[in-house]
């Protein structure tokens, strides 16, 4: 079905098929709640259902004619973002480097809208981009302010609205800062640490954290990471604290105590220094006798298994009494001859 008013040149109707117009009786106009407007029905396409487009470049040109356009309806909206999926799916080869930037702040400005299905697919198109070849050749030469700003509102996303929409933001905001040079992650995730909404600052942390230990080239800013991973120690949430614990172990394991005892002194406030170098310290210290610590406990516990099975051999001094009297009675009943009888001492 196709929506009305789509703006596209080439084929259409290949950008429109999953979109619906919707028009009610004047019955149905009149009643209390009515929706206004335009009214569509729209289906979120899984991505392997997705249909290949018939002219990519020209399709994509008007896909970005429509999103920019003010006068376009949602549902001509959607389906443009759609139309990128597709492109994003079967012509990734074709897709410019100079074309990300817009597809990313295009599609991204859906993943907020109150409608499911359009935040829904604009998130999985964002995700498709993310996965792209060039992606990292764009962000690498390119301003990183739509970057910026879907991360943004991919963090918002993923602590709030409905689960199974929060899920899939999660899914694509993790998917989009994985291998992300830090140099250029941390300066956008860092103002969300701070974030009033403690699921926000929390999940900044967790992912700073996290990339700073899978990127070891550190070409990053090393103090700025540090005070920053030092914050994070006072994290409202367990999960961002053992987050940038780690971090801090492994940025000093892979300095070297002294280089990072200099970073800790010159950068972090003074009463915050004594709590860094003592997690790095308490930490590299107790993992070297867990081992002889379990050991050792192997080894104590031998004994008690051998007194327990002595005390299974040795009767009780109350089952030694019970004995004597079973002995005696059979010999006052003549059951047994006295010679038989055999005391145990």
């Amino acid at each position: 079905m196709r929506s009305q008013g789509a703006v596209c040149e080439g084929d259409v109707s290949s950008i429109t098929t999953e979109t619906k117009k919707i028009k009610l009786s004047q019955d149905e106009l009149h009643l209390d709640g009515a929706p206004e407007g335009e009214i569509y029905d729209v289906s979120v396409v899984a991505d392997e259902n997705l249909q290949p487009l018939s002219q990519p470049k020209l399709q994509l040109r008007s896909a970005f004619k429509v999103l920019k356009s003010s006068t376009s309806s949602w549902a001509e909206k959607y389906t443009a973002v759609e139309l990128i999926r597709r492109m994003c799916v079967h012509h990734s080869d074709v897709i410019e480097v100079g074309n990300v930037g817009t597809m990313i702040s295009e599609s991204g400005q859906g993943v907020a809208s109150l409608r499911s299905s359009i935040s829904r697919n604009a998130i999985l198109c964002l995700q498709s981009i993310f996965n792209l070849p060039i992606f990292h050749e764009w962000l690498a030469g390119s301003d990183v302010t739509a970057y910026n700003n879907v991360l943004h509102i991919l963090m918002t996303k993923s602590t709030s609205g409905p689960k199974f929409i929060s899920a899939i933001a999660l899914e694509a905001l993790e998917n989009g800062v994985q291998n992300v040079p830090m140099q250029i992650l941390v300066p956008i995730l860092s103002p969300l640490t701070t974030h009033r909404n403690l699921e926000i600052s929390n999940r900044a942390y967790v992912l700073v954290a996290e990339g700073l230990v899978r990127d070891q080239s550190m070409e990053w800013d090393i103090p700025g990471a540090v005070c920053l991973l030092q914050r994070g120690l006072g994290s409202a949430r367990p999960q961002g604290r053992e987050a940038c614990k780690r971090s801090l172990i492994s940025i000093c394991r892979i300095m070297g105590k002294v280089a990072f005892q200099k970073i800790v002194r010159e950068h972090v406030p003074e009463e915050k220094q004594g709590g860094v170098l003592c997690i790095v310290e308490k930490t590299r210290l107790s993992n070297l006798p867990a081992k002889k610590n379990q050991s050792s406990g192997a080894l104590r516990a031998s004994p008690r298994k051998v007194k327990s099975v002595n005390k299974a051999v040795r009767p009780s001094f109350r089952e030694h009494i019970k004995n004597m009297k079973m002995q005696k009675a059979e010999v006052n009943s003549g059951a047994v001859g006295v010679d038989s009888v055999q005391l145990i001492i």
